[in-house]
């Protein structure tokens, strides 16, 4: 400490000597006050740019952690997309394989019912192959008639003709051809988009490796900004060193001044300058020679005194020189953070470009996948039209074979059957006749039972259609909700049982009749007794219409009168 306040000393004495005035030409050595000032301001702006570029630095540093962010968060909306692509591709594979199984176990199904029911006609067939002609001709007539049905069924119209349903076989195969060729094309589509949404993940990768790219380079530029921040700082302790001295030069003349017994409210209201002055002019006065000193005492001082302020002034050289190398390399790295941040500012919009880009593919990627589920879907239905109409086929084919079977059962049986009726005619034109007529009387009485049968159960429906508004009348005089009761007929007797034994109880006491709503239980039970002896009778009535009631001979009575 007493070496720096040495040096102190000295600096400020060689300060006082350098601004005094000398009469024998040292103005050409003086260090002049506004060369100090200069210095000073110059500092000063040098301090105050380096705070400046410290400040653009932390600017810069911002919106690159805020690039950081958004690079992020588009790296996670470009990987949550490839994974719900992902996802909806496996879903839709998974749904596909599943509604495929079970349209196909639903076909299977149907068409093993179909097989079983062809089955069944053709046994029955050939167990009524020993029948006679009609029975034959009306199997292979509801033959024709089911396979039209089918084929009506499935959309196509048909009448239930040989060669209308041939004629529609035929349409469905040429309908078949155009559905597998359009089913080509569809593929072949599906294919091409296919091959474009590998194009779209081929340049979602290169993307994020642009984007990777980016990073490394923004990385780069950060720790070329933080080094960059540090070397900016690199003056500020010269910029310390001088506040200090400025301190302990202030600190020194306030010590001179006590010393030489300066009046201290006029040195307080002096400034720096003044107060040098006077503090200089004290000490001359002090160290001022007297008139019996000779001149040659005063030669060698005079002459270190030059030397030293040529000293002090090479000294001053050396140092503004250092401060210009500093305020050059401070310019120098004030460019360089503009250029760092020129190309920050490029990387930006180069950044933005991407991140237009990336939302235009993303636009182009939600209409390639609508194209894709709707070819999808398409091709789906193609498929399962084709699929129907190859079990279509298949049925047709089947039925063929078994039209086949039986025009060959019906010519051998039409052969058999023309032998034997030509053998019956020769013999028993008789019998035939009579057999014929017994025939056309029974079924006119089959006939005329079937008649009387339908208008019974018609009948029969009323009447239990109007015994349950009965029962639901007698219900509600009695309080009660039928359709909520499990056994509404013996809830219904139980509720009238005890109105009657009210009825039966209270019958001395009360002399007036129920309300308008109300009905007597008699005459409940009355006209309940009624329909149903009425229903009863008619009962018995529809059960003797069977053939063996009407032969008996009550019945016989009974229906004459009736009629």
């Amino acid at each position: 400490m007493e070496e720096k306040f040495k040096c102190l000393v000295e600096w400020m004495q060689v300060i006082a000597y350098s601004t005094k005035s000398v009469s024998f030409g040292q103005d050409e050595y003086e260090f002049s006050d506004e060369a100090v000032q200069r210095l000073k301001t110059k500092i000063a702006e040098v301090i105050t740019r380096s705070r400046e570029e410290t400040s653009k630095m932390e600017d810069i540093q911002g919106l690159l952690a805020t690039k950081d962010r958004q690079i992020f968060y588009l790296k996670k909306m470009i990987s949550r997309l490839v994974q719900g692509l992902r996802r909806s591709n496996e879903a839709e594979q998974d749904t596909s394989k599943e509604s495929e199984n079970s349209e196909a176990q639903k076909r299977l199904h149907y068409l093993e019912s179909q097989l079983e029911e062809a089955r069944m006609q053709l046994a029955q067939f050939e167990k009524g192959s020993s029948h006679p002609t009609l029975e034959s001709s009306a199997l292979h007539e509801s033959f024709r008639q089911s396979l039209a049905d089918l084929l009506n069924r499935s959309g196509w119209i048909c009448v239930d003709s040989e060669e209308g349903i041939l004629g529609v076989v035929s349409r469905v195969l040429i309908t078949l051809s155009s559905k597998t060729e359009a089913c080509s094309s569809l593929q072949s589509r599906l294919t091409e988009m296919k091959a474009k949404l590998s194009d779209f993940e081929r340049k979602i990768a290169d993307d994020d490796y642009r984007i990777e790219h980016l990073e490394d380079e923004n990385s780069k530029l950060c720790a070329q900004l933080s080094r960059s921040s540090h070397k900016s700082v690199e003056f500020s302790p010269c910029t310390v060193d001088l506040e200090g001295c400025n301190a302990k030069l202030i600190q020194f003349l306030h010590e001179l001044q006590d010393q030489l017994s300066i009046d201290p409210v006029l040195f307080s209201q002096m400034g720096i300058t003044d107060q040098r002055e006077l503090v200089l002019e004290n000490i001359s006065k002090l160290t001022a020679p007297s008139p019996a000193k000779s001149d040659c005492d005063l030669a060698p001082r005079l002459h270190k005194r030059i030397q030293r302020l040529q000293d002090e002034l090479m000294s001053r050289d050396l140092q503004l020189k250092s401060h210009n190398q500093k305020v050059a390399k401070l310019e120098e790295q004030l460019a360089a953070a503009r250029k760092g941040e020129t190309e920050a500012n490029e990387k930006q919009a180069f950044a933005e470009q991407r991140i237009a880009r990336y939302r235009k593919t993303e636009a182009e990627a939600t209409k390639l996948k609508k194209e894709i589920s709707q070819l999808k879907t398409q091709v789906k239905e193609n498929s399962e039209f084709q699929m129907h109409l190859e079990e279509k086929l298949e049925r047709i084919v089947e039925l063929e074979g078994t039209v086949k079977n039986l025009e060959e059962i019906r010519h051998r049986q039409a052969s058999k059957i023309g032998e034997l009726i030509a053998a019956r005619d020769a013999e028993q034109a008789a019998t035939s006749r009579k057999l014929l007529q017994q025939e056309e009387s029974q079924r006119i009485r089959f006939t005329n039972e079937l008649h009387e049968t339908n208008q019974l159960l018609e009948q029969l429906s009323k009447e239990a259609h109007e015994l349950r508004n009965f029962r639901s009348v007698v219900g509600r005089l009695l309080g009660m909700r039928v359709d909520q009761l499990a056994a509404p007929n013996k809830e219904i007797i139980h509720g009238v049982e005890r109105l009657l034994k009210e009825a039966g109880g209270n019958c001395q006491s009360r002399s007036t009749a129920f309300s308008a709503r109300s009905v007597s239980p008699r005459k409940a039970l009355h006209s309940s007794s009624a329909r149903i002896g009425f229903t009863h009778e008619y009962c018995e009535e529809g059960y003797a219409g069977t053939p063996y009631h009407r032969s008996h001979p009550d019945f016989i009575g009974r229906d004459k009168s009736r009629r």
